[in-house]
């Protein structure tokens, strides 16, 4: 369980630590150093509540203090009584005109002017009291001298402010302090110290006694608290602020045990050998109790760090809480206990003494070329801790190990501590902490109201599995998450996130720890390899360097978790301690394509790769002999045995979107693939949306995106394809296709391959009936253009200059496609010159009746129905175009007899003796060109399905004749009429054709979903 009271340390700065013997503890503020001489003040007060930071977390340790902010950190210093009375005044008017009751100290000046806090402070005058100008020195040692009873003997010893400096200097106020003028005005950090300082000094208290003077006048007896007064004839013993108004003891010694040191005791204890406490009254320390590590008290303990302080002399605030438990609230190094960190990356080994085999001699490189080191001694009997918890085991094989040698982000914490109650140090360091991390990238984060899991995607290799479990509920469980030197609830780690993880090493594995702590890191760096230094003594990588071209240099922080090209620029994603736990190459850099060919030249001794690239183009690349092999298998897919031959290779190619690779191009211009396999492509179909860039929830960008058109893909070995400009795209429009080269840390996708929606042949486009052509004014000048019906209305469509529509007439029917600027730049017809103003109905079914019915040009009719046309499919009956006379119609379906073959699904096939039944699409957009409409434009038009309806055949009209002459309703034994005969379906009294309507349909899915429907003007077909 987090049982985190009082923030006081973040793990990660306990690395960043000097040389100086200065322990490695945060300051409760970011702004406050370990390393600050007032570091020790702002964290004692911090912890008494006397002071606290402000709203943003920070101390702000230069900004000046008011007059009225240090009246409340004194009237706070003297204890919860008098703050107290100090909030029942909060709302009243002083006697000063410029503190109102509406002022926020109001309350505290009233007080801190009363005799209940000593008359500490006064007024410039009896109206005037400046709350908003800022203190000074001399004023603040006058306001500490008074609140610590001294006022009689300071007005005695000369006043102010003579008097109040002397005494201020003789109680140790200054200590700390130096070369300030009486006038300067003081900031937060120097309040700090006197405070501080204020309440470890012997108070002055009334003996209850009055004294006289030569006049009479009555004076209260007052006795200094240090030990040596006399109240009532006996000795008096010390009595501070600390003792007097808060419960709490100022001790020396040092933490013996803790939860993580496996000390028996909870999260929120601590052992603390007691080794002085002079101004203590409570408590008589027993040196015998350190020979027994049971009977070391135990201490609730605010401190959250508090294994950073094992075995280290120091100064400690103990203070009772609200159940009269003693608590450990502030401990910070004192004396002479040396205490060294080092970076464990810079182990270069231990060995024994040259005159002794008692004695230990550790060497720790302290220059990056690890030309020279520092030689340390260690005890012969010396402990070694890893992440709080000691480690058994031989000294050597422990350094030697993971936990040093192999510990490339931690720090090796040397302790040379005294003998119990003692002050000075052997020279040999008594004890080895070790800080111990181990990397992962955090995969996802699953929280419930009593667990948290953490995911990790990639992990080092010493995490036996790659998760994370806490439990929220165990109070035997113990964990802290961090992210930039500050506490925050393990729910906050995101995808993505860097975790460098500490953990009780001594468990049987990783997950089975019962504590973690866990710093979380989102630093990352871009920047190109300039240079790569290989250290070849260490095969993991782990002490391998890379130089960006800014100059900084960095390792990678486990083994595999990234390898790095020369050259080549990448995103590096850091852990806490700058060390490299995952890569993503920069998209500038990143090279995606679709492989075309394979091929050999110069008599079978080169291989190339043909590659389109991502502007579209298609480059041919020098492929390393060794490479060759690996790129036949990804061109070929299963059909490797087809490579050799060259009639059929291409034809044989593993689908398009499966030939996607990635790739680098040497120095020496040879394409090396980055995998030996495909980049996996992720399918899209769905809408695009510009204003968050997505494309069927998949993001792209007009900076890293390279979309290609390849919808009008065909077999050809000099292919090559047009980009697509990212702001081209249409809003609401469907695209499919496959993405590839998702980035990690934006997840925008770098190369696109769009099959359909984006102007290229397929069978979802919706095809066009020409009406007439135009012109059309543009920014650009005139355009040529084109009016059709489109989708089920009439549209006007630019054109590139490129195609001509001369040969058009009302009512035929074409595909088309465009370029990104949304102009017309190719055409396929489906029927062409056969519906026009100067043909009558009948001549255009006799011609529609000699040629099968088959209205469909010649040529389009193969292009449509190739296979590997706009028109492809795995299944060859999702998709045709038909053509035939319109036999019955419904709303929901319509029967045609249509020339093509069905089953075979072949434009150049043909059945005349078929008929079969379509389902008409609820979205189909159906058109009619009328013959009984003389103007050509306005024969073509768009209609609904009733209109259909009204087409049918007219049965008491069109019937065939039986041998003996006899109507018949057709010859066919399921009664529909035969078009084989000659005499079928002709009008008996003119023999013309008559109404019978035709049509021209697109078919998918076995669905109609665009059909022209052909209708004539009278019963003769005229």
């Amino acid at each position: 369980m987090n049982k985190n009271l009082k923030k006081v340390i973040s793990a990660a700065s306990a690395l960043a630590v000097s040389a100086s013997g200065i322990a490695a503890f945060a300051a409760t503020y970011p702004d406050v150093p370990n390393t600050a001489d007032y570091y020790q003040a702002v964290s004692e007060l911090s912890a008494l509540g006397v002071i606290a930071g402000f709203e943003d977390g920070t101390f702000k340790p230069d900004e000046n203090v008011t007059r009225a902010q240090i009246t409340k950190m004194v009237v706070t210093a003297l204890g919860s009584q008098v703050a107290s009375a100090a909030e029942a005044s909060a709302g009243k008017d002083t006697q000063f005109t410029d503190v109102t009751g509406s002022h926020w100290a109001a309350g505290y000046i009233s007080v801190g002017t009363s005799s209940a806090a000593q008359n500490f402070i006064n007024g410039y005058s009896k109206t005037t009291f400046g709350p908003e100008d800022n203190v000074t020195y001399a004023q603040a040692i006058k306001m500490l001298v008074a609140a610590l009873g001294y006022s009689t003997s300071a007005e005695g010893a000369g006043g102010w402010p003579s008097g109040y400096l002397k005494y201020g200097y003789s109680l140790g106020l200054t200590t700390g302090l130096s070369g300030i003028g009486n006038d300067q005005q003081l900031n937060r950090a120097q309040v700090a110290v006197l405070i501080d300082n204020a309440l470890k000094c012997p108070i002055c208290v009334s003996t209850g006694k009055m004294t006289y003077g030569p006049n009479g006048v009555a004076i209260p007896e007052y006795i200094p608290k240090d030990g040596s007064g006399d109240l009532d004839g006996t000795k008096d013993g010390y009595q501070n602020l600390l003792n007097y108004s808060h419960d709490a003891y100022l001790v020396y010694g040092r933490i013996t045990g803790t939860f993580k040191s496996g000390a028996g005791v909870d999260a929120d204890q601590v052992r603390f050998n007691v080794e002085k406490s002079d101004n203590w009254e409570g408590y008589s320390y027993k040196a015998e109790d350190e020979e027994d590590a049971d009977n070391v008290p135990v201490y609730k303990g605010q401190v959250t760090n508090a294994d950073d302080y094992l075995f280290t002399y120091s100064e400690a605030i103990i203070a009772k809480d609200l159940n009269d438990e003693y608590t450990l609230i502030s401990i910070t190094p004192y004396g002479s206990s040396e205490r060294l960190a080092l970076n464990s990356g810079d182990y270069k080994q231990i060995k024994a003494t040259n005159n002794s085999n008692s004695d230990w001699q550790l060497q720790m490189y302290k220059d990056s070329g690890r030309n020279k080191y520092d030689t340390y001694k260690l005890s012969s009997d010396v402990e070694f801790y890893v992440n709080g918890r000691e480690v058994a085991g031989n000294i050597e094989e422990l350094f030697n190990g993971d936990y040093v040698n192999g510990n490339k982000v931690g720090t090796v914490t040397l302790i040379d501590s005294p003998d119990t109650a003692k002050s000075s140090t052997d020279g040999k360091y008594d004890y080895v902490m070790v800080s111990y991390y181990v990397d992962g990238v955090v995969d996802y984060v699953e929280a419930d109201t009593d667990e948290v899991t953490i995911a990790l995607s990639d992990c080092d290799s010493r995490i036996d599995r790659g998760e994370i479990v806490l439990d929220l509920e165990d109070d035997t469980f113990d964990y802290h998450v961090y992210l930039d030197n500050a506490e925050i609830e393990p729910s906050d780690i995101q995808e993505g996130d860097v975790v460098s993880v500490a953990y009780d090493v001594t468990a049987s594995n990783f997950k089975s720890s019962d504590t973690y702590d866990i710093i979380v890191s989102r630093n990352t760096v871009e920047g190109r390899v300039s240079s790569i230094y290989r250290d070849t003594t260490n095969e993991t990588g782990v002490d391998d360097e890379y130089t960006l071209d800014d100059g900084n240099v960095y390792k990678i922080a486990y083994q595999d978790a990234a390898t790095l090209e020369s050259g080549v620029s990448y995103t590096l994603f850091l852990d806490a301690f700058g060390k490299v736990a995952k890569v993503e190459e920069l998209a500038s850099t990143k090279k995606y394509g679709l492989l075309e060919n394979v091929y050999k030249t110069n008599g079978g001794s080169d291989g190339y790769a043909d590659v389109v690239i991502n502007t579209g183009d298609k480059k041919s690349y020098k492929i390393k002999s060794d490479d060759y092999e690996t790129f036949k298998k990804i061109l070929m897919g299963d059909n490797l045995a087809a490579f050799d031959d060259e009639d059929e290779k291409l034809k044989s190619r593993a689908p398009m979107q499966n030939r996607v690779i990635e790739y680098t191009i040497t120095s020496k211009e040879e394409i090396r693939l980055k995998s030996d396999t495909n980049v996996t492509p992720v399918e899209f179909d769905g809408e695009f949306k510009p204003a968050s860039g997505k494309l069927d929830g998949k993001q792209l960008t007009e900076a890293l995106s390279a979309i290609i058109n390849v919808s009008d893909y065909e077999i050809d070995s000099s292919q090559s394809y047009a980009t697509v400009a990212y702001d081209s795209l249409k809003s609401g429009t469907t695209y499919g296709g496959y993405a590839y080269g998702r980035i990690g840390s934006n997840n925008v996708y770098q190369f696109v391959l769009i099959d359909n929606g984006i102007g290229g042949y397929s069978v979802e486009n919706p095809w066009a009936v020409y009406v007439y052509s135009t012109s059309v004014n543009t920014d650009d000048g005139d355009n040529d253009a084109v009016v059709a019906l489109v989708n089920g209305k009439q549209e006007t469509l630019l054109t590139d200059g490129s195609i001509s529509f001369d040969r058009f007439n009302p009512g035929d029917v074409f595909f088309y496609k465009t370029d990104s600027d949304d102009q017309i730049d190719d055409i396929k017809m489906v029927s062409s010159s056969k519906v026009s103003l100067g043909t009558t109905y009948n001549e255009y079914f006799n011609d529609a009746y000699a040629n099968n019915f088959d209205v469909i040009d010649a040529t389009t009719a193969s292009e449509f129905a190739d296979e590997k046309g706009p028109f492809s499919s795995n299944d060859l009956d999702d998709c045709m175009l038909i053509s035939g006379p319109i036999i019955e119609a419904s709303n929901g379906s319509i029967k045609i007899a249509t020339s093509a073959d069905v089953a075979e699904q072949s434009m150049d096939n043909f059945s005349i003796d078929r008929v079969e039944d379509y389902s008409l699409s609820s979205e189909a957009n159906i058109y009619v060109y009328d013959y009984a409409t003389n103007k050509a434009r306005d024969r073509v038009y768009s209609t609904n399905a009733s209109s259909i309806v009204k087409a049918n055949f007219d049965r008491n009209t069109y019937f065939s004749l039986s041998d003996n002459g006899d109507r018949k309703y057709g010859s066919k034994t399921d009664g529909y009429l035969d078009f084989t005969n000659e005499k079928d379906a002709i009008n008996v009294s003119n023999e013309n054709y008559g109404n019978a309507n035709f049509a021209i349909a697109k078919i998918v899915d076995k669905e109609i979903t665009e059909i022209l429907v052909i209708v004539p003007d009278s019963d003769d077909g005229e």
